[in-house]
């Protein structure tokens, strides 16, 4: 098993994830920046792929996908993410 299909399949990630957007959201630009820089949209990418291109993709692979572009957006709306 890839370790990122490993990842999908734990039940917390969704929350996480949606502690992440939160952060991403109401955290410094120095944080933003730091998330970035560190690869942190390239590992968000790297999920959501993994979670839409599985062989069989259920409905908790879905709620992982939306959870993640939700994530990539927090990114995209801040002017960090932009620049």
């Amino acid at each position: 098993m890839h370790m990122h299909q490993a990842v999908l399949t734990d039940p917390k990630l969704v929350s996480e994830l949606h502690d992440l957007r939160v952060l991403l959201a109401s955290e410094s630009v120095h944080w933003a920046r730091a998330f970035i820089s560190g690869g942190g949209v390239a590992a968000l990418c790297n999920l959501l792929e993994q979670a839409v291109t599985r062989p069989y993709v259920q409905e908790s692979d879905l709620n992982v996908a939306q959870a993640l572009l939700r994530c990539l957006r927090a990114v995209m709306s801040d002017a960090v993410g932009m620049g």
